[in-house]
């Protein structure tokens, strides 16, 4: 059921499982770029048959954020999580922070990201798990024929067991790829990462509608120390 004159949206989804999925969803309430979803779900089959969440979000030109609450008949108390997020932009700039807090296993890991975007160029800084995990992503697009970007994660080592777990310091994983269009129809795109994997793939446009891709992965180091051969494939895609 559709009330477009109030801003309200109902649907309901029967599956044959003997599940029953409802959402209603409430545009502009109160004001311009306010959205409120409301979601529950019924099934025999589950633990805690009753379900469901509450979803406020707000968006505008400079700031957007959402709550969401969560609650299911077997939890101790109705609500059983709570997630929230709000970010802000201006001027190619933006940054947000989301995290959350679950009864059963208390907090959420804290999430932040920064970012600054053009039409051709795109960088991102993300600070994740409490500030224990770090990445940058990076993309730019050379000209129209050329596209590079890079990416950084740096997070703490695994650490099997205490003696490891003294000795571990965190281990950079860098990626770094490219896309090239050499001509009408024609791609080469080519990736390598810091552990030593290396992925090329060749695709060529035969039509409008048909197009075909080979690509090759190969593991360097176990090829240096093995001599174990890649991996290749190919596609054919037909577009109707």
């Amino acid at each position: 059921m559709d009330c477009k004159k109030m801003g309200l949206t109902f649907t309901e989804k029967w599956s044959s499982s003997n599940a029953i999925d409802i959402k209603a969803v409430a545009k502009n309430v109160g004001t311009d770029g306010v959205k409120v979803t409301v979601k529950g779900k019924f099934d025999e089959g589950a633990k805690a048959p009753i379900s469901g969440s509450v979803d406020a979000s707000f968006a505008n030109d400079l700031v957007a954020g959402s709550l969401e609450i969560k609650a299911d008949s077997g939890a101790q108390y109705c609500a059983s999580e709570v997630n929230g997020n709000v970010s802000l932009g201006q001027s190619g700039f933006v940054g947000g922070v989301k995290g959350g807090y679950s009864l059963a296993n208390g907090a959420k890991p804290v999430d932040v990201k920064l970012g600054y975007a053009t039409n051709d160029f795109q960088a991102t800084f993300l600070l994740n798990k409490n500030f224990t995990e770090f990445g940058v992503n990076y993309h730019q697009a050379v000209n129209d024929k050329l596209a590079v970007a890079a990416q950084i994660d740096l997070k703490d080592a695994p650490k099997k067991d205490a003696a490891a777990a003294a000795g571990a310091s965190s281990v950079p994983k860098i990626e770094v790829g490219a896309v090239y269009k050499c001509c009408k129809g024609t791609t080469y795109r080519v990736k390598v990462d810091s552990d030593g994997n290396l992925g090329t793939v060749y695709g060529q446009d035969i039509s409008d509608n048909i197009s075909v891709a080979f690509a090759f992965g190969l593991d360097l180091g176990q090829a240096l120390n093995s001599g174990a051969a890649g991996k290749a494939g190919f596609s054919l895609n037909f577009n109707a």
